[in-house]
Parts: structure tokens; C-alpha cells; sequence
């Protein structure tokens, strides 16, 4: 445990940590929760939560603005600071084996893109979309990177979520259908068995 956490766990323990995971998330001009939902999710009272949020300012983790009745906005976070509050050392993402110059790129860029908000970052590269998620779900990393389609059956199977789409042709250029027999150019629409048995299309 490090000087910001044994400071804080002494005085509000896990409201603190709470509320500095939770900041980490946000970026400067949101509006941070209400006292009174921090109170409710932690079961502590609203005096230990403004407590806690008036040690992540003394800190220097955050800076934040009340703005009457539209609530309390983020003015600046130091998110390093942030992260040892929270707990959490480093970021760790899961990638796919970098065997293509995509997914190098790829690696590069959040390498770039982490490296500009001061966090630290470190990427591991795991075989197989289902292998990523279940990390995620052991807690083993904090993010994966899979294709949309893989991403979307994740989400409906349930315990992730979508944080970012990177768009188009970033994680493959497109998809492909190979068939074993050359003479065959495509695939008949319909069902059933009469539309297995009759011949894919031909050339000629």
C-alpha cells in the first residue's frame, strides 16, 4: 500500500478509493456524482464523502467546481495520482498476437495515446477473443482489444461493456469467405435441403 492509500484508508478507507476509481473515468468538464449517490453506494454518511473528496483535493488528485443546483464539475485530475489512490499500479490491455503490421500499428497507437495522459501502460498479447475476455473477467487486465463482432457477443453474454470503437479496417481490413473448390465464385441464398444440394454458383 502505498503513502496516498495508507493516508487515506486510515481516515476514509474505501470511500476515497471509491471516488478516485471512479474520477479516473471522467475527463475535465464532467460532472462528477452527487454526495448523496456515493453515500448510498458505499453505506456511509454524506459527511464521509465529502471528507473523502475534500482529501483526494488536499492531495492534489483533483480539482473540482460546485456549480449550484447543475452539481460539481471536474476542473483538473492528476490521473497518476488518481490511479495510486485507486489502487491500481499500472494498465494492462490484451491484445491479439501482433503477426499482421495492423495489429503492430494498433499497438502503437495506444502505446501513443496512453503514453500522453502520464499513465503507466503495459500490453500483453493473448490468442483468441474468448481467451481475452475470460482474463477480464478474472481480473487479469483492464481492457481487451477484439473485432466489433467478437466485442458485441461479449456484451450480450454479459459483464463487459463497449468503452471505445476505433472505427473501420483499425482491427482487420475486411472479412472473407474461402471456398475449396475453385469452379465455385459464391453462395446461393435460401434454406433448407434443396438449397444445399443444388451447386454453388459456377464459373461459366
Amino acid at each position: 500500500m502505498n503513502r496516498w492509500q495508507s493516508d487515506l484508508y486510515r481516515k476514509y478507507g474505501r470511500v476515497a478509493t471509491q471516488i478516485a476509481a471512479d474520477l479516473l473515468a471522467l475527463r475535465p468538464g464532467d460532472r462528477i456524482p452527487r454526495v448523496q449517490d456515493y453515500a448510498r453506494r458505499c453505506e456511509t454518511g454524506n459527511g464521509t464523502v465529502q471528507n473523502a473528496l475534500r482529501s483526494l483535493i488536499e492531495a492534489g488528485a483533483v480539482q473540482v467546481e460546485a456549480r449550484g443546483h447543475k452539481g460539481t464539475f471536474l476542473v483538473q485530475a492528476d490521473y497518476r495520482k488518481l490511479r495510486e489512490i485507486a489502487g491500481l499500479a499500472s494498465l494492462l490491455g490484451l491484445m491479439p498476437l501482433p503477426y499482421t503490421r495492423r495489429y503492430e500499428g494498433l499497438a502503437s497507437g495506444l502505446y501513443e495515446a496512453v503514453r500522453q495522459s502520464d499513465l503507466p501502460f503495459s500490453i500483453g498479447y493473448m490468442r483468441g477473443a474468448r481467451n481475452r475476455i475470460a482474463a477480464l473477467h478474472r481480473g487479469q487486465a483492464d481492457f481487451a482489444v477484439l473485432s466489433r463482432l467478437s466485442a458485441e457477443l461479449a456484451v450480450a453474454e454479459g459483464g463487459v461493456v463497449i468503452v471505445m470503437g476505433l472505427g473501420p479496417q483499425t482491427f482487420v481490413s475486411q472479412h472473407g469467405i474461402l471456398l475449396a473448390r475453385p469452379e465455385y465464385t459464391g453462395i446461393p441464398t435460401g434454406c433448407g435441403w434443396a438449397s444445399t444440394r443444388r451447386p454453388w454458383t459456377r464459373r461459366g
